[in-house]
């Protein structure tokens, strides 16, 4: 188990990587390793085979991948007529990609979603978030982090020290993607080089899925890339990121009737600025209070 650990390491991860591996739960590893080394061959190759079966059956239409879709809806109590429609599936799948690669990994992620949600996202933004749109957000971040700044230095329970690392935090805030540039056809071509899109599902999500590891090991010893968002453009959410100092905008969120780029100063700053004040503040809540400006957990309080 160990040595597959070391192999498979070595051929995904970037040239000049150090052999180096850190487990955060070496007990289970170890555990695996036991009921691998005691396990017949025959018994291995057969759940692997049936692994990607079940992993495929979604992508797959046929007599035995619907009876076993069916089973699966059954088991989790849900039925075929109330199940997701079809377009809804597709559409995510578009956007999001192959689920079991995107959905196993924490929130926080070194790289987007599986999917075209790149390419959907340049439609989306040409028609309903252009650069006026792109250059009023920005403002707003700018203006409500200077607004958050003067309030940080009036506070009279709060030590000169304290007060110049939480600025410090709040001005190394991240809020709008920017990798990979969605308006910028040469920056979306690079970025999908590696998926050639065939006439079959399938395979499709397979190359989805290479494409996404591929990319993930490529960040392997490189520091995070701050400008780009593991959740679609198209979604309609903010949050903040602890761990990465980041506030997250995205054009999906940014409609009608929170946001518009005619509307008067006071119903941007009560819709879209309020939200993010929110994001903002959360990086100086009981929880998130804990982290520095790069993301580091780091009781920088004092008393």
């Amino acid at each position: 188990m160990e040595s597959g650990s070391r192999t498979s390491a070595s051929r995904l991860a970037p040239e000049g990587w150090t052999d180096a591996l850190l487990a955060q739960n070496p007990s289970y590893f170890k555990n695996v390793s036991e009921i691998v080394s005691n396990t017949p061959a025959e018994t291995l190759q057969a759940y692997f085979v049936w692994k990607i079966i079940i992993s495929l059956s979604p992508y797959v239409e046929s007599d035995l991948t619907n009876a076993y879709n069916d089973l699966h809806l059954k088991i989790n109590n849900k039925d075929a007529e109330n199940s997701t429609p079809r377009w809804k599936r597709c559409v995510n799948f578009i956007d999001y990609g192959v689920d079991w690669v995107y959905n196993s990994e924490v929130a926080q992620t070194t790289v987007g979603p599986t999917g075209l949600t790149w390419i959907l996202s340049r439609f989306v933004v040409e028609k309903h978030f252009g650069p006026r749109a792109i250059k009023l957000s920005s403002e707003l971040v700018d203006s409500i982090k200077g607004s958050f700044a003067e309030r940080i230095e009036t506070r009279e329970w709060a030590t000169s020290k304290v007060k110049k690392v939480a600025i410090e935090k709040m001005e190394k805030l991240v809020g709008l993607p920017t990798d990979p540039n969605v308006v910028d056809p040469i920056a979306l071509q690079n970025y999908y080089a590696d998926i050639e899109v065939k006439s079959s599902l399938a395979i499709n999500v397979l190359a989805f899925a290479k494409s996404r590891v591929a990319k993930k090991w490529a960040t392997l010893g490189k520091p995070y890339n701050r400008g780009q968002f593991d959740l679609s453009t198209l979604n309609t959410n903010t949050y903040h990121a602890a761990s990465l100092n980041q506030i997250v905008l995205l054009a999906g969120f940014q409609q009608f009737p929170l946001y518009h780029i005619d509307f008067p100063s006071y119903l941007l700053y009560g819709g879209m600025g309020s939200v993010i004040g929110h994001e903002i503040t959360h990086g100086f809540d009981n929880n998130e209070r804990q982290f520095d400006k790069t993301g580091n957990k780091t009781m920088w309080w004092d008393e």
